[in-house]
């Protein structure tokens, strides 16, 4: 399996349906901490997954995402691609969205309002 197989696999159980294995690949995501691997991650397209990931607000992957998101944007090469990706995909407008978003006041989660910024 070719490295860019690896990528594109990790990116593809980024967009899972199963809870679990957004949270292992947003996790997987997280611990790459090498330049080279970061670029590729950005290169083969993770951080418009990881932007729709991180407005997941009621999943611990949505968390990690934006966690890696961060990473991703403020260490490595190719920060500047990652940045203009994840303006690109509207990130920065999603976060901000989220950001501003009210909690309800029962605690519980807006879940209508999460489920239209996750798509």
């Amino acid at each position: 399996m070719s490295g860019e197989d690896v990528y594109k696999d990790l990116i593809g159980f980024l967009q899972s349906q199963r809870a679990d294995l957004r949270q292992a690949a947003s996790d997987a995501v997280l611990q790459v901490t090498d330049h080279g691997a970061m670029a590729s991650l950005i290169k083969y397209g993770a951080i418009p997954h990881l932007c729709r990931l991180a407005s997941r607000t009621n999943e611990t992957s949505g968390t990690i995402a934006l966690e890696a998101l961060v990473q991703l944007s403020s260490q490595g090469t190719s920060i500047h691609q990652c940045i203009e990706d994840i303006l690109d995909s509207g990130g920065i407008n999603r976060m901000t969205e989220i950001a501003l978003t009210p909690k309800p006041k029962n605690g519980g989660s807006n879940k209508k309002d999460l489920e239209e910024l996750a798509t």
